[in-house]
């Protein structure tokens, strides 16, 4: 077998049940991935080996996924689409489990990873992000909190190389004063395959030693061997989450994608948080899309928004609502959905995260911003869903001319509950202007996208986008589930 692909699974310690399902998973968070055979012809052996923080072993599991199809590993065992599997029984990762994730396959795959926090029968919080199918040596984290109006941050780093490494920290605060002070955390050894989580509510040198004291900033992670970083950004006390994962070398450049970004969208708005990792002072333009949304009090084409002598290794936000320090006023009272380029004046390599976030509610998320030449004509989506949760994928075109023809076909129905839907049927998605998105969601209604074959069924299952030869496109998966908590879920979709 090949190593084709690492995921970080990161826990906190406690007992959390997930009623009417298998669960093998003790901590206040539990984690369900969904793996996708990215092979049409051949069926994927796979084995997902459970790594504790030390190194070694914990459990492992392996079975095939059908060509084309996918399996989902609810609470760390394999429920659904499961037939076949082997190795422990259901309900046999060791109680505690806090480490890695990573699946061997004969067959290229690629995962995504829902974290939950269970309270009183249903989702208090969680989020999404994308597997990651190699390291890299050197990770810009964008955005880092300590004590920020109730939200700090925790990420973590697996070793995905084949000895020990060395990993190094690098804080460095925003600019302005209060916002906490530099510091470095390590070298700290983490075995290979291993996982490490490191606090930043801990760690009171952000602050300069202040135990309650602010840090707003960001951080590199260097290592002697390849990594993944995964962070999370939380407030316990009001019960949110935002995951985004690291960004490594070949993620940034001049010019970035954000493919969705709303304001007053049913109370939804976006902040991109942009970071200049080059060498010299630059300024960063964000060209807005045309507005996609319809009806009443819909914002014009808002106007370009500059931010200017951004330093190296500095970041900044800017906020698609009116209100606060770094909005953008244009959007101040009307509703906006749309995307983004996000571009250096002088050539500068840009990292960004995008967070969502709802004034009527605790739903809140994060992705990442796309290198546009990781664009292609093929994206994959390893999970879509309806149901008690249903998905919208967001499909931008970063290419110079419009894109007609995009099909979304989706896999098959891979639940085992009651009222599944028939398998999908293939849609057609609009023609995609140049630097402009489209929104297919997997619900039933009367807004912008909604798919009428989803109606009162439920669906867990894959999609893949396909554009005609030649195209470029990327896309952004959401997830929202009908509970009262954080229950929005964001992950970036695949390439090929």
């Amino acid at each position: 077998m090949r190593k084709l692909l690492s995921i970080m699974v990161s826990l906190a310690l406690g007992l959390a049940l997930l009623p009417n399902l298998a669960f093998a998973q003790t901590g206040s968070y539990r984690t369900t991935f969904q793996i996708r055979n990215l092979s049409t012809t051949a069926p994927a052996n796979v084995q997902v080996r459970f790594i504790n923080q030390d190194g070694t072993i914990a459990t492992t599991f392996s079975g095939p996924i059908p060509a084309g199809g996918s399996v989902n590993f609810f609470d760390l065992t394999a429920a659904e689409g499961g037939a076949g599997w082997t190795g422990n029984p259901v309900g046999a990762v060791p109680p505690g489990f806090n480490g890695s994730v990573e699946i061997l396959s004969d067959q290229p795959i690629v995962a995504v990873t829902n974290i939950l926090q269970i309270s009183g029968g249903g989702i208090r919080l969680g989020e999404s992000y994308s597997g990651f199918n190699a390291g890299d040596t050197n990770f810009i984290l964008p955005v880092l909190m300590r004590n920020n109006s109730g939200f700090n941050t925790w990420f973590s780093v697996q070793n995905t190389g084949t000895s020990a490494a060395q990993v190094t920290i690098n804080y460095t605060p925003a600019p302005g004063s209060g916002n906490g002070t530099s510091a470095t955390e390590g070298p700290v050894t983490i075995p290979a395959g291993a996982a490490k989580t490191f606090r930043q509510d801990t760690n009171a040198s952000l602050s300069g030693g202040d135990q309650n004291g602010l840090f707003i900033g960001l951080a590199k992670v260097t290592s002697t061997q390849p990594v993944v970083v995964t962070v999370n950004q939380e407030n316990a006390s009001s019960g949110q989450l935002l995951t985004y994962n690291g960004i490594g070398q070949s993620g940034a450049a001049p010019t970035l994608i954000a493919p969705l970004l709303q304001s007053n969208n049913g109370g939804f708005f976006t902040s991109i948080a942009v970071t200049n990792v080059g060498t010299a002072t630059t300024n960063v333009t964000i060209n807005y899309s045309p507005n996609v949304a319809t009806g009443a009090g819909v914002c014009p084409t808002p106007s370009p928004f500059t931010i200017t002598n951004l330093a190296p290794d500095t970041g900044t936000n800017v906020i698609q609502i009116s209100g606060t320090p770094f909005s953008d006023p244009q959007f101040s009272g009307c509703r906006y959905i749309g995307s983004a380029t996000i571009t250096s004046s002088n050539g500068q390599n840009l990292v960004a995260v995008v967070n969502q976030l709802s004034v009527n509610s605790k739903n809140a998320s994060s992705y990442e911003a796309f290198n546009p030449a990781s664009a292609t004509s093929k994206v994959i989506v390893p999970l879509a869903q309806s149901g008690t949760a249903f998905s919208s994928i967001q499909v931008y075109n970063a290419g110079t001319s419009p894109v007609s023809g995009a099909t979304v076909a989706f896999g098959p129905n891979t639940t085992n509950e009651a009222n599944p839907c028939p398998n999908p049927n293939p849609v057609n998605l609009p023609t995609i202007a140049a630097g402009a998105s489209v929104t297919l969601i997997q619900l039933a209604g009367s807004f912008e996208g909604a798919d009428p074959q989803f109606n009162g069924c439920r669906y867990v299952g894959s999609a893949t986008v396909q554009g005609p030869s030649g195209s470029k496109l990327v896309a952004v998966v959401n997830q929202l589930a009908f509970t009262s908590g954080d229950a929005l879920f964001s992950y970036n979709g695949f390439n090929e």
